[in-house]
């Protein structure tokens, strides 16, 4: 019980310093703040993945790599066109909260429905 509680708390605090440490730091305060949170709650997201797939790091590994492969789809990274081109530089700050918020929600709605208290105590018995 307290090994998995152990392991649980570092695996938190590392992704929390993980998302901390994602930042671009050409933006401005709020956007590194916005950005460092929805960081966290994705390491929360593949930490929890990680300990209800009975701690398989394999399945995060091929999950943020079809993320990221989509996002690269999506935003056209393989359409030849630099990334310097890509980038909007005009994007309002409600739109950018907005956009924000849509990803906190993305992340940390799965990570609570994956961390629910009657699948999480199997999980700290073991």
């Amino acid at each position: 019980m307290r090994s998995a509680s152990v392991t649980a708390s570092v695996s938190y605090t590392s992704k929390k310093i993980s998302g901390l440490t994602n930042s671009d730091l050409s933006k401005s305060l709020l956007s590194i703040v916005f950005m460092s949170v929805v960081n966290i709650f994705s390491g929360m997201y593949y930490c929890a993945i990680y300990f209800r797939t009975g701690k398989n790091l394999w399945f995060n590994i091929l999950l943020h790599g079809l993320y990221d492969l989509a996002g690269m789809i999506v935003y056209g990274r393989f359409s030849g066109v630099p990334l310097s081109a890509m980038v909007s530089p005009s994007v309002s700050p409600q739109s950018f909260a907005r956009q924000t918020l849509i990803y906190m929600a993305l992340y940390l709605l799965p990570t609570l429905f994956i961390l629910r208290p009657k699948k999480i105590q199997p999980l700290l018995s073991d």
